[in-house]
């Protein structure tokens, strides 16, 4: 009975443990009235939550989140605060293509968006497609139908 409640203490333990994949820390210059609580939206589903809120050694703010329904997020995902209704925010995620997953560990950079113009986001996201390394006319075209689309679904997700 004893090591019944041994293995029994040791697996609770093991699967209440947070996996460093599901969270993030985004740093950003202002956040516009985000919450603790407030939701992390991908695709106008919400998939995790703001956990934590703080400044950062170099006074930037730091903006931990925790993701319910997403094992892992690609490195080059884009991170944006911007209004959630007429009351509230959420920080929407825009998944990149990275091969690559982001790790607790890793720095990412989030922009908050003051006035919702979702054409100059998608005109600051198409200029970072064309800066990295030449791809093929069909992948880059792919692309930007999907960064399209996110920025579409979001600014309807905002309306």
């Amino acid at each position: 009975m004893k090591q019944f409640l041994i293995i029994f203490s040791l697996s609770v333990l093991l699967f209440s443990c947070s996996d460093p994949k599901r969270d993030l820390v985004i740093s950003f210059e202002e956040i516009n009235g985000l919450d603790e609580g407030d939701y992390v939206i991908i695709k106008k589903q919400d998939v995790g939550t703001v956990t934590k809120i703080e400044f950062s050694k170099d006074y930037k703010i730091d903006v931990h989140i925790h993701l319910d329904k997403v094992d892992q997020l690609p490195r080059d995902s884009k991170f944006l605060i911007a209004k959630d209704g007429i009351f509230s925010n959420a920080l929407y995620v825009i998944p990149g293509k990275s091969k690559y997953a982001l790790k607790s560990s890793d720095r990412v950079n989030g922009k908050a968006i003051k006035e919702i113009d979702w054409g100059k986001e998608f005109n600051d996201m198409m200029d970072e497609s064309f800066k990295k390394p030449a791809q093929t006319q069909d992948s880059m075209l792919h692309e930007l139908r999907d960064i399209k689309k996110e920025v579409h679904e979001v600014n309807e997700k905002t309306k």
